[in-house]
Formats: structure tokens, sequence, C-alpha cells
């Protein structure tokens, strides 16, 4: 039985499946494996854009339950459930990249939602930055651990307006989940190479970070 809670919403946070499958496998199958109430997640984004609600923001939420610092401590353990909104998307982003179109939505929605509860990137957060996972399965500076297919980054200059060139139209399955204990490699160029550079790796399906030296 879910549990009437009107939540104060501070904040957003984006998942994945992280269920090993393709984008196009609809959300309606996967975000609610244990048939409750309600979904997880108060939004899914399917592959082709569409957007769909799912928990009511009046019933207290079931996506992220904090075990990492700062936030357990600052916050405890449920202030995500009990103040953000959770955004689940359609796939696996350690297995799959996301689709241009399901880029797109994710960012429309989250500039909605920013535009509606007044918050700002500040307050957007993926799963892994507030719980020991790899979920959403992206690179976010913010949090090195995590490895995967698209680039939190990426999403922030999009919010922002920015354009972004590099998100794929086709979703192409690449050959596995980037492991642990995978090669990082450090490479030092020249700022005016820099850029061409880091798209060259993305379209390869490498996860990159630039590090600006001292």
């Amino acid at each position: 039985m879910s549990t009437s809670y009107n939540r104060s919403i501070q904040a957003v946070v984006i998942h994945h499946m992280g269920d090993n499958q393709p984008p196009g496998v609809s959300i309606l199958k996967r975000w609610n494996p244990y048939n409750y109430d309600y979904p997880e997640y108060d939004f899914g984004v399917e592959a082709d854009g569409t957007i769909r609600e799912g928990r009511p923001l009046n019933v207290i939420g079931s996506h992220a339950k904090s075990d990492k610092e700062p936030y357990v401590s600052n916050r405890g353990t449920w202030w995500f459930n009990r103040n953000a909104i959770g955004i689940g998307l359609a796939g696996d982003f350690t297995l799959y990249p996301m689709p241009g179109a399901q880029f797109k939505a994710l960012v429309s929605l989250v500039k909605r939602l920013m535009s509606k509860y007044g918050l700002t990137l500040g307050n957007v957060y993926p799963h892994g930055q507030v719980t020991y996972t790899d979920c959403p399965g992206c690179t976010y500076s913010k949090v090195p651990a995590l490895h995967g297919l698209w680039s939190y980054d990426e999403f922030e200059q999009a919010v922002l307006g920015k354009e972004v060139v590099n998100v794929p139209e086709e979703v192409k399955p690449v050959k596995g989940p980037i492991a642990p204990d995978d090669v990082y490699l450090s490479v030092r160029v020249q700022e005016k190479y820099a850029d061409e550079l880091i798209k060259t790796i993305r379209k390869l399906g490498y996860a990159t970070e630039r590090l600006e030296l001292a």
C-alpha cells in the first residue's frame, strides 16, 4: 500500500532501468517489476522521446534511498524520496548509448520541472551522486567513479541551451559494460585540439573527461 505524502519538491534525480535491456523496450514493462500500486519513478522517458507519468507526487517517493556523503549526513536516508522527483529512463546505459530523441525529451522534461519548481542544475542529480550505484550509467565529473556511454556534462550543457552534437540518433549495442578494471588513459593536448579529440573519442563509445591543468 502506498503512503500518502505531499512532497516538497526540491530536487530531481535521474535513473536508468539498468536491466541489461536496450532503450527500445518500453518503460511500461520495466519500471514496476513488483506490480506495486505505482511505479518507482514519477516520470518515465521512452527511447522515442515519449514522456510517461508514473508515481503521483502526493505519494512518498520510492526511487532514491541516500547512503552517500555528504547527503546522508546532511539530509538523511529518505530525503530524496520525500523531496525529489525521480525520472526513469528506459534503457541500460552501461550497455547502450542513449537515443537522440530520448536525450532531447529528458532535457525538455528537466527544464520544465526546473521552471515549475524553481530549481537549478545544482538541484538535478544522477542517482549515483547520492547512492552507491552506477545508475544512470553516465559519465559525470562530480562522480568520477561512474563510467558509461552518455555524458551528464553534455546533458547539463543542453539544459543550459548549449548545442550538443554527438548524441546518437540510433541505438547500437556496444561490446559490453565498462568494467571497474578498464584501462584509463590520460592524454595531454593543446587547447585548440581538445574539443575535436573529445568528440572523436566519444563517437567511438568511450567515456571522456576534460581536466584543466593548473
